[in-house]
């Protein structure tokens, strides 16, 4: 997922009634990184529809988006990094009823048992590990991206843990 902006006229938008000077158009770009005669080649397969900065404080233009956007995204059965990514930038429109954030019951022994470690571990062991790993496992060394995700994930959880006493 790459997103292009552009400037939008000083005119009002036609979709919030904003009339700021300094409004970009978001524009989503669906992209899939392929090897091109050995080297890594970001191959365009589709172009979602443009929002722009001053309609993403409105609900109402962030909902009719999402609801242009979701069905093209299933169509190309898009991985979970790409929502991620059109989540940080565009915040989908949710009832607070029904939406609670993910919990993860991940605890250090299952983080470190990602990287191939045994809890306790020192620092400098996961640091090595997860290099080790992050080689093993990266979608350009041959690896699946959800594999790197996760190592790239128990990591930063065992790096955030405060020195002190085992939990």
């Amino acid at each position: 997922m790459k997103f292009r902006r552009r400037a939008v006229r000083a005119r009002p938008c036609e979709r919030c009634g904003d009339r700021g000077r300094a409004r970009t158009a978001h524009i989503p770009h669906l992209v899939e990184s392929r090897r091109v005669d050995g080297r890594v080649r970001q191959i365009h397969l589709a172009r979602l529809p443009s929002i722009r900065s001053c309609c993403l404080r409105s609900e109402r233009v962030r909902a009719e988006w999402w609801a242009a956007v979701d069905p093209l995204l299933d169509a190309y059965d898009a991985p979970e990094h790409v929502w991620d990514k059109l989540f940080d930038t565009v915040p989908p429109v949710v009832d607070d009823d029904e939406w609670a954030p993910p919990t993860r019951a991940v605890t250090p022994a299952a983080a470190a048992a990602v990287l191939g470690l045994g809890w306790p571990c020192a620092a400098d062991e996961m640091k090595a590990a997860f290099r080790r790993r992050a080689k093993e496992t990266h979608p350009d060394m041959g690896g699946r991206a959800d594999d790197f995700r996760a190592v790239a994930e128990a990591y930063e959880f065992l790096r955030d843990i405060p020195p002190g006493p085992l939990q």
